[in-house]
């Protein structure tokens, strides 16, 4: 076993032991604080068991699994829009000079802006439905991937660049054929986190 300078990656068995023990772990301080003669949060914290036996009540009163599709359904929207919306302007700002000169700052200064202090903005724009919230959930998503896009163009290797250019590429081929590939490779997995 390794402690330090290293995980050892173990047997499937073992992990999943491991990970047995620890979810039992986690559940047995959960119920040390919730049940027993002096629960430590009695209002706060419902007890596993509560929770297990609210489960049949969540589907059948409070129709758990549309109201599950509906948020997933929001979720979903909130990322594609949010991804429509920076892979251009991504592009856009990271590849031209003068619009990264011109919007760089922004979209620097942009990610620091705090997003619950906008919510009366989307409720004033958008209402309180489905849509003020897809909305949000982009705005969120594309304040962080924005400058991250930004960043992958300026990674891509200037040997590759140099590369398509000897070989006498136009820009929309250089564009085309090393930067799209390269940037949305790593892009990837930037959206998955």
């Amino acid at each position: 076993m390794k402690f330090l300078g290293g995980i050892d990656s173990g047997t499937p068995a073992q992990r999943l032991i491991f990970g047995i023990l620890g979810a039992a772990l986690v559940l047995g301080v959960w119920m040390l604080f919730t049940t027993g003669a002096n629960p430590v949060f009695p209002s706060t914290i419902p007890s596993p068991v509560k929770v297990f036996y609210a489960f049949g009540d969540l589907c059948r009163d409070n129709e758990l699994f549309k109201n599950l599709g509906f948020s997933l359904g929001l979720n979903l929207s909130g990322y594609l829009e949010a991804i429509v919306f920076t892979i251009p302007l991504g592009f856009i700002i990271g590849l031209f000079k003068y619009t990264r000169w011109g919007f760089q700052k922004q979209v620097d200064a942009f990610r620091y802006v705090p997003l619950t202090a906008l919510t009366g903005v989307f409720i004033v724009l958008f209402g309180i439905g489905a849509p003020s919230k897809i909305h949000f959930l982009a705005l969120g998503i594309l304040i962080y991937l924005l400058p991250v896009m930004v960043q992958r163009i300026d990674e891509v290797s200037d040997v590759y660049l140099k590369t398509v250019h000897t070989l006498g590429a136009t820009d929309w081929q250089t564009i085309r054929t090393v930067y799209f590939p390269s940037v949305l490779s790593r892009l990837s997995d930037d959206i998955r986190v």
